[in-house]
């Protein structure tokens, strides 16, 4: 997650030249989402009404490839040679990909750099499939099991889900579900089975109606989840849109911080992630965009 920065600062000094070390900054983070208490309050009923909506919703239509586009935001730090910290904040990454029924596809990813001012990470090209390049992590296994977009129903991406993650906690669950949906989005079966899965586990909460951060309407659920070292105690979102059942957005919120492991101080609650899914649809070829 960290980006090294090679910066150094050289004064004059009457023996010659000294170092000074890069002064500690603090971190830049968005403001937290608010929420309002409106409607249901019970989550298993929540998301057992969002499931039934998903499923109703239509298919994302005809064409080879699933299109989807995000755009995602992740804190980080960016270093100099000396060690300390340049910069601490979120970056943002904007990624469109058509994905092919074989897993493999075409994507443009355009992820800012947390140093700011510095050169972004522009990419347009192809990406191999999971035989290629076997996926790592167990959310990207669970993607590159399930049947390609629009070929299997609701209850089959349902039993494939659950059969492989019987002992998951429901953080777990949120970090699959959002994984899943970036693969999958638009999709009413999967929005469907998701949503089913997630009515079942314990620990959710409705933390009540919202706007997203694209300025759409949402419901969201929350739950306790285990971060990173950075961030070890987390309290994550799913946010949905209440007309369709589909999932708009994810929120990653820092409830600790391990400060000297970050090398920046970092107020908590702090959102230290977020994710927006903003377009789905299929088209006969790569790099095209849905009408």
């Amino acid at each position: 997650m960290a980006a090294a920065v090679a910066v150094v600062a050289v004064g004059a000094v009457a023996a010659g030249f000294s170092f000074f070390r890069t002064p500690p900054v603090a971190a830049s983070v968005p403001p937290l989402l608010t929420f309002q208490a409106d409607g249901d309050t019970d989550a298993r009923s929540l998301l057992t009404g969002l499931a039934e909506r998903a499923g109703q919703q239509p298919g994302l239509g005809a064409g080879r490839f699933h299109y989807s586009r995000t755009r995602s935001w992740t804190f980080g730090t960016a270093a100099g040679t000396d060690g300390g910290t340049l910069a601490a904040r979120v970056a943002e990454t904007r990624l469109e990909r058509w994905t092919a029924p074989d897993g493999s596809g075409f994507e443009k990813r355009h992820q800012d750099s947390v140093r700011p001012g510095g050169p972004p990470l522009v990419y347009e090209g192809p990406f191999p499939t999971p035989e290629v390049q076997p996926t790592v992590g167990p959310q990207n296994t669970v993607v590159s099991a399930l049947p390609p977009v629009g070929e299997a129903d609701a209850g089959e991406i349902e039993r494939r889900l659950r059969a492989d993650g019987v002992s998951r906690t429901a953080g777990e669950w949120f970090a699959v579900t959002a994984q899943v949906w970036s693969a999958r989005s638009g999709d009413p079966a999967t929005a469907q089975a998701l949503a089913r899965i997630l009515a079942d586990q314990s620990g959710i909460t409705v933390a009540g109606t919202t706007t997203d951060r694209a300025g759409r309407p949402a419901v969201a659920i929350a739950t306790r989840a285990s971060g990173d070292q950075w961030f070890p105690k987390q309290r994550v979102y799913l946010l949905f849109d209440p007309a369709t059942g589909f999932l708009t957005g994810a929120e990653d919120v820092a409830l600790q911080a391990d400060t000297d492991a970050i090398g920046a101080p970092v107020e908590v609650p702090a959102t230290v992630r977020y994710q927006l899914w903003l377009g789905s649809g299929r088209t006969d070829t790569s790099g095209e965009t849905p009408r």
